[in-house]
């Protein structure tokens, strides 16, 4: 074996190292937002440092981490930012089709659990249209008067033309 393979598999056994150190720091992390969140009384609607690390894991497509959020604590999906949405309502907004549908197949729940807004009226609301169209296919509870209310408010009648197209592709009634 030659002197820059040596090096190269030091490098990658130093990777792969250092990759368990960051895995044990999440969850060490994970740990810790936990018990913190515990003991604090908030005065309003409270930032869950679990929030932003699963989203934060979603959004860079490291499902390996995301599986291990999750296996490590269950209540990581329904975790909020302070606007009440849930990692994977946070990244509908954000019309991350990807971390979404990935998020979905691992358990989240599509509907988030936002006092306000469904994850799937502010699809329509900002003009996510494919997002709105995943969210039907992965069975996202439909409020047909209120989608199509939201999606005219911020397009008009193309909008809500658009969602009803959605919706009836989907063999849903829309009267």
């Amino acid at each position: 074996m030659s002197k820059k393979d040596e090096q190269i598999g030091e490098l990658y056994d130093n990777v792969s190292t250092l990759h368990a150190k960051v895995r044990a720091l999440k969850l060490l992390l994970l740990q810790v937002a936990n018990i913190v969140n515990k003991d604090v009384k908030p005065l309003g609607p409270l930032n869950d440092a679990r929030f932003y690390m699963l989203r934060n894991a979603a959004a860079m497509g490291d499902w390996d981490d995301v599986d291990m959020l999750i296996q490590a604590d269950r209540s990581i999906v329904a975790a909020t930012n302070s606007l009440e949405e849930t990692a994977l309502h946070f990244l509908v907004v954000e019309d991350r089709l990807d971390a979404v549908k990935g998020l979905a197949e691992l358990g989240c729940d599509v509907n988030g659990n936002s006092t306000s807004i469904l994850p799937m009226e502010e699809a329509a609301l900002l003009s996510h249209y494919e997002m709105v169209d995943l969210l039907v296919q992965l069975g996202a509870r439909i409020n047909v008067s209120e989608l199509l209310r939201q999606a005219e408010e911020r397009n008009g009648k193309k909008g809500r033309k658009q969602v009803k197209s959605i919706l009836t592709s989907h063999k849903i009634k829309t009267k």
